[in-house]
């Protein structure tokens, strides 16, 4: 059979192949294989090239996914990139001698590529060239390649050894990531650079030997090597980048040499084997999370120099009996030593430089001691035996979560020493009755006393001049807040976002300008007959619009508001909002008091709403 039109060809230039055949044997006298020229041909298992043949294109073979074998004759010399990516059943390829270079990702995906025979012609090998060659078990680089592309070998998990030839003198990023199998990749003393992740998440290295000349240990290159136990850093190392041994579970010890004087956040993140580490004298920095979760971490030394230790930095080294922080630190971050347990005093306080980080006590009447200047984040988080507090007049900040669902929490004293409180600093502590917010306080913050369902009243001082989106949510047995006048005008300088419960007479600021939905709704209580329902509401002279169920409450029977809500602009919303819900009451109301407006007859003041 004539199979020769299936094959466009024009000027010895093979275009396009037009077959379903499986064997496939391009013709005699073709110089050139196009791009493209097979791509997608998913019926081809074997290719035969004839000698005649000296360039093969771009994505020439590009996914032939049944192609399992292909002959490519000495006479190429050039093979483009992507030439055969996606060729996933490809088990086996000799590159030919006189190819100076494997191109981007030339063999990317070939999972089923079990072997591959780099000549000593080749002098790079380029960007994710064997990205995924998954089957990949071993490769020999030849002796004249300079440099490792980025990813070149990535996601060849079944990968087990390497020969790097000393006249490399790069690595790129990524290079061997995600190899699991690899346990034996010796790097030449050639090499004076290696990229950021070049061996992330290769799980089965256990030694590596970083060669003198390199200055920087990228961000992730051992990252996730689960089975490293050995490291050595050369004295040409000035730093070391984020997450640079994050996850190397198996690391027992490393020698940060002297030179280096930058380590990133990270760093050494869940290295749970390291027993010890120095840091060098230069480094001015640990960063946040730089040895969180190395919980058999027992000696640490600090050097005078440092001047912030980061958020984090030593969370939960579990191991850890002592800590000496050097004068020269001016800066403590967040969560330095929660989960420290070791640090601990006998009544269960992790304190460092004046700094509550956790309480691992189990009374229910607990006393800060008066060393203690700052309540971490998390601190008391989850202790559900506590249910009384004192906290000292030393206590200035109380961190994020401090308390958080401390469900057992009756009582807690305040100083007004305390300057700030943290979000969600009393979150779910769903016993605390009461609580009064110290005056040195300029604002509650988010979600701050959100579902405290027991508690009953709330002292707001005059200096609180904001509260945050749901402060007081889900505090379904709040029945006052309790301030110095009305509630300080600026405490709603913006649109409510929720419901406001209170069941005494209560004012919004005069300049308050939109009211969203529900902005009115009042806790649903069962009727008070010995007060009878006169609850109230006031609407400042400023606001501006009103949104649909402003005034959905079931016990609102009392309406205050300055008549300039009354003008024919500004009554136009109060209208639509109270149409929306269908309150006919308050639509008579309304209508009634623009009409008394509109001829004078109102009150100058504030018009007064009896439902």
């Amino acid at each position: 059979m004539d199979h020769s039109k299936e094959f466009v060809i024009e000027n010895n230039v093979l275009i396009r192949y037009t077959g379903i055949d499986t064997d496939v044997v391009i013709p005699e006298g073709v110089t050139a294989i196009e791009s493209g020229a097979f791509s997608h041909c998913g019926s081809i298992v074997t290719a035969v090239i004839p000698e005649s043949v000296t360039v093969i294109g771009d994505s020439a073979f590009e996914r032939c996914s049944s192609l399992v074998s292909i002959a490519i004759p000495d006479s190429v010399k050039s093979i483009g990139d992507s030439a055969f990516l996606g060729c996933k059943s490809l088990l086996r390829i000799t590159i030919p001698e006189g190819i100076t270079g494997i191109g981007y990702r030339t063999f990317y995906g070939c999972d089923s590529l079990e072997s591959v025979a780099v000549p000593r012609s080749v002098s790079d090998i380029g960007d994710c060239a064997f990205f995924g060659c998954s089957s990949l078990k071993s490769v020999v680089i030849p002796d004249g390649v300079t440099a490792l592309s980025d990813s070149a070998f990535e996601g060849c998990s079944s990968l087990e050894s390497v020969a790097i030839p000393g006249s490399v003198t790069g690595l790129g990023r990524s290079v061997f990531r995600d190899c699991r199998s690899l346990a034996d990749a010796a790097i030449p003393g050639s090499v004076t650079s290696i990229g950021e992740g070049a061996f992330y998440n290769c799980s089965s290295l256990i030694n590596v030997v970083i060669p003198d000349g390199v200055r920087a240990i990228g961000d992730y290159m051992f990252g996730g090597c689960s089975g490293l136990k050995s490291v050595s850093i050369p004295e040409s190392v000035s730093m070391i980048g984020c997450g640079a041994f994050k996850f190397c579970r198996s690391l027992e010890s490393v020698e940060i040499p002297g030179s280096v004087n930058t380590i990133y956040y990270d760093a050494f993140n869940d290295c749970r084997s390291l027993k010890s580490i120095s840091i060098p004298k230069g480094v001015t920095d640990i960063s946040k999370g730089t040895f969180s979760y190395c919980r058999d971490l027992a000696d640490v030394t600090i050097p005078e120099g440092v001047t912030n230790i980061g958020d984090r930095a030593f969370n939960d080294c579990r191991s850890l009996k002592s800590i000496t922080i050097p004068v020269s630190v001016t800066s403590l971050g967040d969560h330095i030593f929660s989960g420290c347990k070791g640090l601990a005093d006998p009544e269960g306080f992790v304190i460092v430089s004046g700094i509550l980080y956790a309480y691992y006590g189990n009374k229910e009447t607990v006393t800060i001691p008066n060393s203690v200047t700052k309540i971490d984040d998390s601190a008391f988080e989850d202790c559900r035996n506590i249910t009384s507090l004192t906290i000292p007049d030393s206590v200035v900040s109380i961190g994020d979560s401090a308390f958080e669902d401390c469900s057992g929490l009756e009582r807690v004293d305040i100083p007004n020493s305390v300057k700030s409180i943290g979000h969600r600093a009393f979150k779910g502590c769903s016993s605390l009755m009461s609580v009064s917010v110290p005056g040195s306080m300029t604002g509650i913050s988010p979600w701050t006393f959100y579902g405290c369902s027991s508690l009953i009243s709330v002292a707001v001082p005059d200096s609180v001049k904001s509260i945050g989106d749901c402060a007081f949510y889900g505090c379904s047995d709040l029945s006052r807040i309790i301030t110095g006048c009305d509630i300080p005008a600026a405490c709603f300088d913006r649109t409510i976002s929720g419901p406001v419960y209170c069941n005494d007479p209560y004012k919004l600021p005069s300049f308050m300008r939109p009211l969203a939905a529900v902005g009115f709704a009042e806790k649903p209580d069962e009727p008070d007959t010995q007060r009878g329902r006169t609850h109230m509401r006031y609407i400042g002279e400023n606001a501006a619009e009103l949104q649909k169920e402003a005034f959905a409450h079931p016990s609102l029977l009392t309406l205050m508001f300055s008549n300039k809500l009354l003008e024919p602009e500004l009554a136009e919303s109060f209208l639509a909002a109270a149409q929306a819900e269908g309150n006919t009451e308050i639509i008579a109301v309304i209508l009634q008091y623009q009409h008394l407006y509109m001829a004078g007859s109102a009150k100058d003041a504030i018009s007064r709403f009896e439902l």
